[in-house]
């Protein structure tokens, strides 16, 4: 199983902010100022790239859109829904590697909350 990618190996868009891990429940979520079709396409080409597979789009809306991605035995079900302000990005993962993620998300709050 330590060959499973980690969730910090997940892209994030430069304007992703408010991002919080859990992983108990084993997700990510974050807000963009983006629209749903640029957080969308930045996703799918950056997961591709890190050789996840597009199993499915579930919906292809304009306010809202759930893609399925696959890598070896981890999956990503990504939706990413409008807002006023931009949109929510909402990554439910399994299989994924996240042992070791408490401290991981510990600096990362920090480093955020630095540059804030």
């Amino acid at each position: 199983e330590d060959d499973q990618p980690t969730p910090k190996d997940l892209p994030l868009p430069a304007d992703a902010a408010e991002l919080e891990y859990d992983d108990f429940f084993e997700s990510i979520e974050f807000n963009c100022a983006s629209d749903v079709k640029t957080v969308v396409e930045f996703l799918s080409k950056e997961l591709e790239q890190r050789e996840w597979k597009k199993a499915a789009t579930e919906f292809d809306l304009a306010t809202f859109v759930r893609m399925k991605f696959t890598k070896q035995k981890s999956t990503l079900d990504i939706d990413v829904r409008a807002e006023d302000s931009g949109c929510q990005v909402a990554i439910r993962t399994k299989g994924m590697q996240w042992d070791g993620m408490k401290a991981e998300i510990e600096k990362l709050k920090e480093q955020i909350q630095n540059i804030e």
